[in-house]
């Protein structure tokens, strides 16, 4: 029940972008019911729920490399479902943060133009960066973080600091076809039209859900 409230804004939310095909009509309050979106399927997922139990497995597993037992010692017990539970609970409650680090990135929308289709995962945002230095924590420079909303359309929301490559690409000395490409991402971040990409990005979006899943994935065909 905690979720009726955000699931059913975040409904609303996406079946008017996926009709519209356009993220123009967006104001204040559907870009932070968006960030809130992303966040929200950031920390409910199962793969968000299990890590913390991965996590002490893969301690004791250590501890015990170097000739200690871990059950000897209480504080280093497995953490029971019920506690795990409580905290996917907790971080939901607590998840502002984490909305309010969306919120600084731009929205912005892939369609697909070939034959290539999104898929979406159990695990369904995302996360990578447009710098080979970058990581991808929400406040890195350059990151990039991908919704896929239906099969042809994926939500975005990048850095700033992407933004601004393509404003700045204009003024570059830039090979006609690179040229081209900045300019159609730079028109879409600017109006909310959808970004036109190609099968190769495509299949680069979906890459990262596969990699990123935990153990489903789902398209709109078997293939």
């Amino acid at each position: 029940h905690l979720f009726e409230d955000v699931d059913s804004r975040s409904a609303r939310l996406v079946a008017e972008i996926v009709s519209r095909r356009s993220l123009a009509w967006l104001k204040a309050e559907d870009s932070v019911a968006l960030s809130d979106l992303f966040a929200t399927q950031l920390l409910r997922t199962h793969f968000s729920r299990t890590t913390p139990m991965r996590l002490a497995e893969d301690l004791r597993e250590m501890i015990r490399r170097v000739g200690y037992d871990p059950d000897t010692d209480p504080a280093m017990a497995m953490p029971t479902d019920s506690s795990l539970r409580l905290g996917a609970a907790e971080a939901f409650l607590g998840r502002h943060p984490h909305t309010g680090a969306l919120l600084r990135l731009r929205p912005a929308l892939y369609t697909a133009t070939g034959a290539g289709r999104f898929v979406i995962s159990d695990h369904p945002v995302t996360r990578t960066n447009a710098f080979l230095y970058g990581d991808h924590g929400l406040a890195s420079p350059g990151i990039l973080v991908l919704l896929p909303s239906s099969p042809e359309l994926t939500i975005t929301l990048q850095c700033p600091t992407i933004v601004q490559r393509y404003e700045s690409a204009s003024g570059m000395n830039l090979p006609p076809e690179q040229a081209t490409r900045a300019r159609r991402y730079r028109d879409g971040l600017r109006s909310g039209e959808p970004i036109e990409i190609d099968d190769d990005m495509v299949i680069w979006a979906n890459s990262h859900q596969i990699v990123q899943s935990r153990r489903y994935l789902y398209g709109a065909t078997d293939a």
